[in-house]
């Protein structure tokens, strides 16, 4: 191995570490413990401990319970608690970036490969996003893996088994992975960088393959739902169906030929439409949106906003390049904008945990810039990012959660809108609750969303048990939240009024 790639290799590796502290550093006390990943706990320990009770469908049918099996898994082994559910997913991710980095050395992008876990690690929102730990911000980070490092591959059977194994474990475990799918199918189709050649006939039997199993799980979700969400599952079968259509199209009358400036217009129409929410990716890539969602408040606000300090300086860099340093196909490009639409359609509220394969492919898209720069640049930028990016993790992240100082707040920008009232420190409460003597029997919480979270805590060593007292606070007591919106909780016994 020449000088130069040990070098890179030895980035590679330190980028790894550096990846693995942001990721697992204070993992079962920040963020807190919220609903979602309680119910998904609790799922996985159902499918842990409860003999017979195999299933397909998650919380809702356009969801599979894959990542509550490997959950339900690592609990078998070690235990049912939040570090071993939250560090399932973390491992996840890490494969998925594995998958990506490992994927760009062979396409002889080694400096990007390098680069890619130095910017995750220090990227505020995706950090933010893969420590809530649901199969969006996680699972999908390995599907989008299992994909790119199967386009990276000859076209083989092999590669093409790991495409269709990452779109249909991605989409089958949230239907939301249809929408960079989607994105990628249509940027290939209309560039001709898909279906032409000699691999065409392998590369349209992958995508007809593809279009028909997700005709047949719209077709399984179609009949779970109610007469008046029909529509929905039948909309999908459709787009399923015509993606299914032009490859059958193409099979017979060949690849449709466009020519540079029709295919440069066919994707620039809709990426043109897709812009406009580059503003809330960029509002929610900063991580400051992420931050209020886990603490209800910023520790540091004039923090906000000061991670793109290094990124406006990698693109002043990159403008002062000679000509031809940045060369880049504009469907890649336009997947982006296009992507950002497709999401926006497929949901009814847009959040950060619906951004995590953007935030993935402009995590990408800057460690390829960067990796085109000279190496005194780069070393600036990565400074100011790595310092800036640890800056708003420390001090609007991490601290909150460590001094306990969240608080139950809705926040508000334009039509945008969030809640940390999930993210409370219920972890703590079944501390307090086992110092008392307090066992989940004895509780009768009226608030379902937090007692599911309860729930899960006393599973295992989260809530550690205290054979020799008993509750201190009665036979049945309730866990309130405190007026105020302070974040704080009150113990109450279930038959009397409400005291602290």
């Amino acid at each position: 191995m020449r000088e130069d790639s040990k070098r890179t290799l030895v980035v590679l590796l330190l980028g790894f570490l550096a990846l693995g502290l942001t990721h697992f550093l204070w993992l079962s006390q920040v963020a807190g413990w919220h609903y979602d990943e309680a119910w998904a706990g609790n799922y996985a320990y159902r499918i842990a401990t409860e003999p017979g009770f195999w299933p397909l469908s998650a919380m809702t049918p356009y969801t599979a319970a894959w990542s509550h099996w490997i959950a339900a898994l690592a609990f078998h082994f070690f235990g049912t608690t939040v570090l071993v559910y939250r560090a399932t997913g973390i491992l996840e991710v890490i494969a998925g970036l594995a998958l990506i980095a490992a994927a760009l050395w062979r396409k002889g992008e080694r400096s990007t490969a390098s680069l890619l876990p130095w910017v995750v690690a220090f990227f505020p929102a995706i950090v933010m996003n893969h420590r809530w730990v649901i199969e969006m911000n996680t699972l999908f980070v390995l599907c989008a893996g299992l994909i790119v490092f199967g386009l990276s591959l000859e076209r083989t059977w092999r590669a093409r088994a790991l495409i269709i194994l990452g779109v249909t474990v991605g989409v089958t475990s949230h239907v939301l992975f249809l929408a960079p799918i989607l994105a990628l199918w249509f940027c290939g189709f209309v560039s001709g960088n898909w279906g032409q050649g000699q691999h065409a006939r392998g590369d349209r039997m992958t995508v007809s393959a593809i279009a028909i199993g997700l005709i047949l799980f719209f077709f399984k979700i179609g009949q779970t739902l109610p007469p008046e969400d029909h529509w929905k599952a039948t909309s999908l079968i459709l787009l399923s169906g015509f993606i299914l259509v032009m490859q059958l199209v193409e099979g017979m009358l060949g690849a449709p030929s466009f020519n540079p400036k029709m295919r440069n217009w066919t994707l620039a129409v809709p990426a043109f439409f897709g812009t406009v929410l580059l503003v809330p990716f960029f509002i929610f890539a900063e991580g400051s949106w992420l931050a209020l969602f886990s603490a209800g408040q910023l520790q540091t606000v004039y923090l906000m906003g000061t991670i793109y300090i290094p990124v406006v300086l990698a693109a002043f860099f990159a403008m002062r390049a000679p000509r031809g340093t940045f060369k880049v196909r504009f469907e890649l490009l336009a997947w982006l904008p296009i992507c950002l639409a497709l999401i926006l359609v497929m949901v009814v509220k847009p959040g950060p945990r619906y951004y995590e394969i953007p935030f993935l492919y402009a995590a990408v898209f800057f460690s390829w810039t960067l990796s085109r720069l000279e190496r005194s640049q780069v070393i600036l930028v990565m400074a100011l990012w790595i310092g800036l990016g640890s800056a708003q993790l420390g001090v609007n992240y991490f601290k909150p959660d460590l001094e306990q100082v969240q608080v139950d707040r809705e926040y508000h920008l334009w039509h945008l809108h969030d809640s940390s009232l999930d993210m409370l420190p219920t972890q703590r409460i079944a501390k307090r609750l086992s110092q008392e003597g307090c066992a989940y029997s004895d509780l009768e919480v009226t608030d379902y969303r937090l007692d599911e979270c309860l729930r899960f805590l006393s599973h295992g060593s989260d809530w550690p048990e205290n054979p020799g007292h008993e509750c201190r606070f009665g036979h049945k007591v309730d866990v309130l939240r405190q007026p105020g919106n302070e974040g704080q909780f009150t113990i109450v016994p279930v038959t009397t009024p409400a005291t602290s």
